[in-house]
């Protein structure tokens, strides 16, 4: 609209006008012929000043009231959302604290997610172990959310069966003590220690249950197995339930265990040597990925883990060994309330053994000679003796010929102390010591060789010996006689001539507990000086 009012005033212009100025030469104008008139306004008084100043003052402050209430609506807002968020991070800061593995997901890292299983630390177990954290309707708390676990743990418990009853000898229950950590701290933390606790639990009994499909014997009914360990006694593996609280998913402090539970038994060893096994493996399968990163034309190689066998070598072991210690007290049981010198030990080395056998030794004033009626027996895992002869070694397996071997070196032994003290005694002529006494080692009897008795008539001949004197022929020694846990020394002859014939004599020495002998246990003295005692008797 202005370009055609311009266009018309021109027009206009040119048909008024009567002449038509050259454009193209413009002709010159006298100074001051276009010129403009302003209009000075008076200058207002110092009271209106004033009051404009007042007033533009008052502006600026109103608008400055304004833009302050926005800032601080603003930031009132934004204060809470950072109170909000500070709890959010503060816990997961203390989960970091904690060395839980975090990581977030999408570009802003809106989610965030809780590693609480092994796969860092080198398991394979295929199994989500990935807990999100999440913030709760009100947006006052957060909280966890948890995959889908089997809220279950492994027991343990030793059985022996007698005359086809189960004994319970020993059991395992879910212990706090028996965490790796001290279950301390949020509730979060807490809960990702019971879960990893559960994924820890079945990893575990996949294993054993792997294991145990391929050794004999092994019987397994749902959701447990019976294993045969040694002589009657059966470790049973059961797959129960845990006492975890429903929601919290935490492990209830006031847990109702046995009163034959403690913290050396012998299935909580048990279990704790298993988890190290499984934690062990972890660490190779770990080291086999360094490898495999650091040489990436490696191929990876992984065994699996021997979490049951192992232990269950170890644990016949620790019952044999137990087996062989019952069979030695009872044997030497008589034998040492009887005051004989014998002792049975149990070490570890050589070396140390050495320094036990000197100790025995200056204890108990035993002379040189003691020492070279010591026996050494080796026990190998898992259920083998060595018994060390001088000659050659003797290896069994079987409990019964090991109890014989040890009863027949131990009735050697005490045959050596009574043949000593024989030996002092055959000195005295015309008694019934005298004579040449030796020690059958193979029929463990003392005998001495003498012509066979002699009736009245050839007396004559024999220039009148006293044929009625007892006349000694072999010493031997009965176990369990005359009642179990005792021994005797029976001492034997043909017998003393009489009107009827000739009459046997048989005379025994007891010894053994004072408590199956009923005598007074203050009476008990050396087995040599009662051995002494007895041989005198007989003269």
């Amino acid at each position: 609209e202005s370009l055609n009012e311009m266009a018309i005033a021109i027009n206009v212009v040119n048909v008024v006008s009567p002449t038509r100025n050259n454009v193209s030469a413009p002709s010159s104008m006298p100074q001051g012929t276009i010129n403009h008139t302003y209009h000075n306004k008076p200058e207002p008084s110092k009271q209106t000043q004033v009051q404009n100043y007042k007033l533009m003052l008052g502006a600026k402050r109103k608008q400055l009231n304004h833009a302050a209430s926005i800032l601080l609506s603003k930031a009132e807002k934004y204060e809470q959302m950072v109170s909000k968020e500070r709890t959010f991070w503060t816990e997961a800061l203390s989960l970091r604290q904690k060395n839980w593995s975090i990581k977030g997901y999408g570009k802003s890292g809106g989610q965030l997610f809780v590693d609480y299983g092994y796969k860092e630390a080198g398991s394979l177990y295929e199994e989500n172990t990935w807990a999100q954290i999440q913030r709760t309707p009100n947006d006052k708390q957060i909280a966890i959310s948890f995959p889908p676990i089997r809220k279950r743990v492994m027991k343990l418990r030793l059985e022996r069966r007698l005359h086809g009853f189960d004994d319970r000898m020993d059991t395992f229950e879910l212990k706090p003590s028996l965490r790796p950590e001290k279950i301390s701290g949020s509730n979060m933390h807490q809960q990702l220690l019971a879960a990893q606790s559960a994924v820890f639990e079945s990893e575990l009994f996949d294993k054993i249950l792997l294991e145990a499909s391929s050794l004999l014997g092994v019987k397994m009914i749902e959701n447990e197995m019976l294993i045969p360990v040694y002589d009657n006694v059966d470790l049973t593996i059961q797959w129960t339930d845990a006492n975890i609280q429903e929601g919290s998913f935490l492990v209830s402090p006031e847990f109702d265990q046995p009163a034959y539970l403690n913290e050396s038994s012998t299935c909580t060893i048990l279990k704790i040597a298993m988890n190290l096994l499984l934690r062990r493996h972890h660490k190779q399968n770990l080291e086999n990925m360094q490898k495999e990163v650091l040489n990436s034309g490696q191929e990876r190689i992984y065994n699996e883990a021997q979490v049951l066998t192992l232990p269950l070598h170890l644990l016949r072991y620790h019952f044999f060994c137990n087996k062989i210690r019952e069979i030695g007290n009872r044997i030497i049981k008589p034998s040492r309330d009887g005051g004989i010198p014998v002792q049975l030990h149990f070490i570890n080395s050589l070396i140390n053994g050495q320094d036990i056998l000197d100790i025995v030794l200056k204890t108990n004033t035993i002379d040189e000679e003691a020492t070279l009626d010591s026996l050494r027996v080796t026990l190998e895992s898992p259920c083998t003796a060595v018994i060390h002869l001088a000659h050659s070694d003797l290896r069994t397996q079987d409990l019964h010929q090991f109890a014989m071997f040890l009863e027949r070196e131990l009735r050697l032994l005490l045959l050596k102390i009574i043949h000593k003290e024989i030996k002092a005694l055959s000195c005295i002529k015309n008694s019934a010591w005298e004579g040449m006494w030796t020690v059958d080692r193979v029929m463990l009897v003392i005998v001495r060789p003498m012509p066979p008795v002699l009736t009245s008539k050839q007396a004559a001949k024999h220039h009148g010996v006293n044929l009625r004197r007892r006349r000694m022929t072999e010493i031997t020694i009965r176990n369990n006689y005359p009642k179990p846990g005792t021994m005797a020394i029976c001492v034997s002859s043909p017998g003393n001539e009489t009107e009827l014939g000739v009459e046997p004599i048989f005379e025994e020495l007891v010894i053994g507990d004072a408590s199956i002998l009923g005598i007074n246990a203050n009476s008990r003295r050396d087995f040599a000086d009662r051995v002494h005692e007895f041989l005198i008797g007989m003269v």
